[in-house]
């Protein structure tokens, strides 16, 4: 089978784990465009949970390669920079501030993920240099959350918000890896969860 299609010469758990973040993304997607922001949201922290996940599992079973960390590095470009673009733009109402701040932080959280792949991976550095994509985008969605279901602020506050995170992913703040921000940012992402499900 490798053969005839040489990329499955890859396959294997942590590398399953980040395909299964891309699909739940693109099921997101379709989510969003019946207008269930629910489960749009559910689908897009089931990615951010396989994010973390294929990360240890490459780690713990020693299956990690330069495959496996361009697939990550793609899958969450679209999870973390293409999706909440779009759920911006579907659920906020459209103005030229908002596709300034949907432009902005696509375009921040490219440069943010080029640069890790280039120097954080490469000089196995500690720390993540600017703000996760994953963090960026948990703040991003629960922003959309409050401004389209729970409507406690105006439009300009989600393009403000998006602009900020864009600003964080080029930083120069330090996030330690598996430190006290990333385990923060996985707790604040079941408590979301918690919540949206609630209300």
């Amino acid at each position: 089978m490798k053969k005839f299609f040489p990329p499955l010469e890859y396959i294997n758990i942590p590398n399953l784990a980040t395909t299964t973040g891309l699909v739940s993304g693109i099921i997101a997607c379709f989510f969003m465009l019946q207008g269930n922001m629910r489960s749009t949201i559910f689908c897009l922290l089931l990615a951010t949970f396989m994010d973390v996940i294929d990360g240890f599992l490459a780690k713990k079973l020693k299956q990690q390669t330069r495959f496996g960390e361009y697939m990550d590095l793609l899958t969450d470009f679209f999870v973390c920079c293409v999706v909440p673009v779009l759920m911006l733009y579907t659920f906020v109402q459209v103005s030229v501030l908002i596709v300034a701040a949907c432009s902005f932080y696509a375009v921040c959280g490219l440069w943010r993920l080029g640069y890790f792949i280039t120097v954080t991976t490469a000089e196995k550095q500690p720390h993540f240099t600017g703000m996760p994509v994953p963090g960026a985008m948990l703040f991003a969605i629960i922003t959309i959350w409050l401004y389209a279901e729970q409507s406690l602020f105006a439009a300009w506050i989600p393009a403000a918000v998006f602009f900020t995170l864009g600003t964080l992913m080029l930083s120069s703040v330090k996030f330690k890896k598996y430190g006290f921000c990333q385990k923060g940012l996985i707790i604040l992402g079941l408590v979301f969860l918690a919540v949206i499900f609630i209300f």
